[in-house]
């Protein structure tokens, strides 16, 4: 029996990849309805949009989750510069970031934006495979809402294990540091 960890889903604590497009960047209301189109949950986006030139910043969320989030900038809206700077100024990228996030939300946008056309400049397109099976299809509002409790519920489980073995992780940690501090 195959046994996956709350069904595979979970939160993703940080999460950061550039996708790169040949013609320019897409509108959010094409991402909106992609994102759309592959769950058939309605998203709802807070931020603005320019039109000339197309750039952005904005955070992305489904309706029915408004406080889970992930945000997306447009090449010209990224204020981390200096991660952008390796790329020649004619690309076009959308960079998504997240931190402490539900899977299904940030890979509903990972999709939507490879569907669209974008090419993820930090990965291999036969990674994860299996995930992006899983989370390219329909789900209901009361699925999306049973996968956030569910990870919640094994977040806190997470935890409350971390926290009982604190006493011995925390002593663990410190003499390894300290044996290797004497091995150089």
């Amino acid at each position: 029996m195959n046994f996956r960890f709350n069904a595979g889903h979970g939160q993703i604590l940080k999460y950061k990849r550039n996708f790169c497009f040949e013609n320019e960047v897409p509108r959010l209301s094409a991402i909106r309805d992609k994102m759309t189109e592959i769950t058939s949950l309605p998203v709802q986006i807070s931020g603005s949009e320019t039109t000339k030139p197309l750039q952005y910043s904005v955070e992305l969320a489904f309706a029915c989750l408004p406080d889970i989030r992930v945000s997306v900038c447009s090449n010209r809206a990224e204020s981390d510069r200096d991660e952008m700077s390796q790329y020649t100024v004619g690309e076009n990228l959308v960079c998504v970031k997240a931190l402490k996030t539900e899977s299904t939300l940030l890979w509903t946008v990972v999709l939507a934006l490879e569907s669209l056309g974008g090419n993820s400049v930090s990965s291999r397109s036969d990674m994860f495979l299996e995930e992006r099976q899983n989370y390219n299809c329909h789900i209901s509002e009361s699925e999306l809402l049973k996968r956030h409790r569910n990870t919640v519920f094994w977040s806190r489980i997470q935890f409350l294990i971390l926290l009982l073995l604190s006493p011995v992780l925390i002593p663990l940690a410190i003499f390894f540091e300290a044996w290797n501090g004497f091995r150089k």
